[in-house]
């Protein structure tokens, strides 16, 4: 079993039999030797789940028989370098003892299948394309001094003659890759571009995964048909509350295999933001839906604390290998992680996580309800609901000081992220100025938000000292005081920051109300004329009537 950073140049070629003959006429003196390796023929196979989970994760699986040699593959999708035709990316491999060893990979022990078990739950792994590919492999060798032979080597280079199926359609790529060590790069770039230059070779344009998914028609962006998610002026407040909800729906479960898998604390906070979200959208729109989303709200804060409980852990691991050399209490906290993303695994993989999805799904396909205010414009319905969270949020800031609790300065974050939240559901409607308010919420939310990690932080240091205190030395428990100091000044320099911060919002603030009440009027404008028009067609069809009682529709003058 491998973990390693896989470093290659590939490039596509016309004539591999011409590159073969380069190769075997490269004289012995040229720093490198060439050495023939191996004529091999590889049967590839990918695969992935109907819902693109390992796609979402950033890998392809790959299934690879070599003789009687059968391996597991995931290969990162990033590769980016500077150089040209140069890729790097991650592979982590795992030996497979047999074909039945496939029927049951999720099951294995081992690098890949461990990988596979988290990130695809009860999914199916289904195979997409297979790839043939008749390889010549020859070695790179280190020239060494004069009257010894070549022993250190550098890389290798393979010609690959490559047939690709899906279904009755295939696709046919030459291609030379020369996989090196990646401290051998600037020793083999002289003869890389001596390679290039003399057989006329190119940048590979697409890798053998990507021609794989082209031919197959496969588009691996995650989405759910539960509606329309477009918000405009024509649009209901019912319509556009589904919208909001659906579309961050969607966003929420397109983060789960990547918050399973448990290497990326971005995918962990986006999925909680998601939460966070659905559940503000529920609440300002709670006058137009159905009683059963009150139940689906409290859910989503089951799920949204669990996912909180991974995060705050990340974002303390992080801060403190920023202010301490301690390894002992970050080991610590590292395995209170550990044991938190166990708990996360079990939350998503239990019947209630499943029941939140699938009653979700199916109020979001629904729609909305058939009320009287869900059928009001979401132009005219939405001022009075931004501001009166706005009302809130500037009472409740305005009472903070110095002096105020960590709950009252928590408070004023839940208030500010509602807001936030309400501008950015309507902000297809208001544009730049709905932006630069969102804009702004951003730096008050970053100082509160700091401001409460901080808070939590304190309290958990106290609670690993009880819990972890026999394995603790007393230089880490005396520099956990130190830490716990560094917060509470941290925290008190956020408060400084805030009103200054806050006072900045007014003006953004003016700008939207201004924007709302345009916009407002200009539909109010139309359907004015509308209906004035609609007035004037009714009034002249009626006097019609009354000149010509005897005209019956299709009479013509």
């Amino acid at each position: 079993m491998t973990d390693h950073q896989e470093v290659e140049w590939q490039f596509d070629a016309n004539d591999l039999s011409t590159i073969e003959q380069w190769l075997l006429a490269r004289p012995s003196d040229s720093g490198v030797t060439v050495s023939p390796s191996s004529t091999d023929h590889l049967t590839d196979t990918y695969y992935d789940t109907d819902d693109w989970r390992c796609h979402r994760v950033g890998f392809a699986l790959r299934v690879r028989q070599h003789g009687d040699e059968i391996e597991a593959t995931l290969k990162a999708f990033k590769s980016q370098t500077k150089i040209a035709g140069l890729r790097s990316r991650r592979e982590i491999t795992q030996h497979l003892t047999d074909h039945k060893d496939l029927l049951s990979l999720k099951e294995l022990k081992g690098a890949v299948s461990d990988r596979l078990r988290l990130v695809t739950g009860s999914y199916i792994l289904r195979p997409m394309f297979d790839v043939q590919t008749h390889r010549k492999s020859f070695d790179l060798l280190l020239n060494p001094p004069e009257g010894l032979k070549p022993s250190v080597r550098l890389g290798e280079v393979t010609l690959d003659d490559t047939t690709i199926t899906v279904g009755e359609k295939q696709a046919k790529l030459t291609r030379v890759e020369i996989e090196i060590k990646p401290n051998m790069i600037k020793r083999l770039q002289p003869f890389v571009d001596e390679m290039r230059a003399e057989c006329n070779l190119q940048p590979a344009t697409a890798s053998k995964f990507g021609t794989g998914m082209t031919l197959g028609n496969y588009n691996p962006t995650f989405t759910l048909d539960l509606g329309s998610l477009i918000i405009n002026h024509e649009s209901s407040l019912g319509d556009a509350a589904f919208a909001v909800m659906r579309k961050h729906f969607i966003a929420f479960l397109a983060c789960e295999p990547v918050a399973r898998l448990g290497e990326d604390s971005e995918a962990i906070h986006d999925m909680r933001v998601a939460t966070r979200r659905l559940r503000a959208a529920m609440s300002l729109f709670r006058s137009i839906l159905s009683t059963r989303f009150e139940r689906v709200r409290d859910e989503l804060k089951w799920i949204a604390q669990t996912l909180g409980d991974t995060r705050d852990l990340d974002v303390q691991i992080a801060q403190l290998n920023e202010w301490t050399q301690d390894r002992s209490l970050i080991t610590v906290l590292i395995k209170e992680r550990e044991q938190s993303q166990a708990k996360l695994l079990e939350a998503l993989d239990s019947k209630r996580y499943h029941q939140l999805i699938r009653v979700l799904t199916e109020l979001l396909k629904r729609g909305a309800v058939n009320r009287v205010e869900a059928k009001a414009r979401a132009v005219e319905t939405a001022p009075p609901l931004i501001a009166a969270r706005w009302k809130r949020f500037s009472k409740a800031a305005d009472g903070v000081t110095l002096e105020s609790s960590a709950e009252e300065y928590h408070g004023v974050r839940i208030r500010v992220k509602r807001l936030r939240y309400a501008v950015e559901f309507f902000s297809d409607l208001y544009g730049e100025a709905a932006q630069d308010l969102i804009a702004r919420f951003v730096v008050v939310q970053d100082i509160l938000g700091a401001h409460q990690d901080a808070h939590v932080a304190m309290p958990r240091l106290r609670t690993l000292v009880d819990k972890h205190g026999k394995q603790l030395t007393p230089q880490t428990i005396f520099a956990m005081g130190e830490i716990a100091q560094r917060y509470a000044h941290h925290a008190l320099e956020l408060r400084k920051q805030f009103p200054k911060a806050n006072k900045k919002l007014d003006k953004r603030w003016k700008g939207l109300r201004k924007e709302m009440k345009k916009k407002k009027e200009t539909v109010e404008t139309k359907e004015t004329k509308k209906k004035r028009e609609t007035g004037k067609a009714k009034e002249k069809k009626e006097m019609s009537v009354i000149a010509h009682p005897m005209r019956t529709e299709g009479d013509s003058l």
